[in-house]
């Protein structure tokens, strides 16, 4: 288990800021994305490149779907290569068909975490947001902060009668990295369902040890994915 040593906060103080806030300005243009491609390159619009990308049926017709991952296409490190730079990223989700062409079903420009947004625990390093298909589902993971860090699963299932992509679940665990602590939330926006547990690491058991568990009442929202923005959970 990694910790939080006092050495590392102090020296974590007399280090210079980087880019660990979210940068300023506006999102991607959606209407500089085409609808319909014979390939995932031809979603991609300037200033941007794939960073990654998921395979897997997302609307049921035993096709493979793509999650489409993708970032500002601009250096790693400032013009004096000492800080990082802040590269947002967008999620675009194509629908393949029969004839093997694809088509643009949604663009999700806040869901997803720039590479600097991972906060201290990140601040060597590339913060994650990572995308994969399982069982028809979108899932998408991600984890920021310092002392606390706070991991985020968001899934996704693709609305028919809607034809868009509705946020079905949502789990978010808070770890304090330096008392061991855990607060773990499960949402379950289908049933309403809510379970919350609390966690410590025990030494003696080397282990994790379950301290409450409570289960609750939520509203059934209903959130597309165009509205999920990562700061707000």
């Amino acid at each position: 288990m990694r910790t939080l040593a006092g050495s590392l906060l102090c020296l974590l103080a007399t280090l210079p800021v980087c880019c660990w806030a979210n940068e300023i300005g506006s999102s991607i243009d959606a209407s500089r994305i085409t609808l319909e491609g014979t390939g995932v390159d031809d979603f991609v619009p300037p200033g941007w490149t794939i960073e990654e990308q998921a395979s897997g049926d997302l609307n049921k017709d035993s096709l493979p779907d793509i999650a489409l991952k993708l970032i500002e296409d601009k250096p790693v490190k400032d013009k004096d290569e000492e800080n990082l730079e802040n590269r947002r990223r967008v999620l675009i989700i194509l629908f393949k068909d029969n004839s093997g062409k694809f088509s643009r079903v949604a663009v999700a420009d806040r869901l997803l975490q720039g590479t600097c947004d991972g906060g201290a625990f990140h601040m060597f390093c590339t913060a994650p947001a990572n995308v994969k298909i399982e069982d028809g589902i979108l899932i998408v993971n991600q984890d920021r902060g310092s002392r606390n860090v706070v991991e985020t699963t968001f899934r996704f299932r693709y609305d028919a009668a809607e034809k868009r992509f509705v946020l079905i679940g949502l789990d978010r665990k808070n770890r304090d990295r330096l008392n061991g602590g855990i607060s773990a939330k499960s949402t379950n926006f289908l049933t309403g369902e809510q379970i919350i547990e609390r966690s410590r690491f025990s030494e003696r058991k080397g282990d994790y040890v379950r301290k409450s568990t409570v289960k609750k009442r939520v509203p059934k929202e209903t959130l597309f994915i165009e509205q999920v923005d990562h700061e707000k959970y």
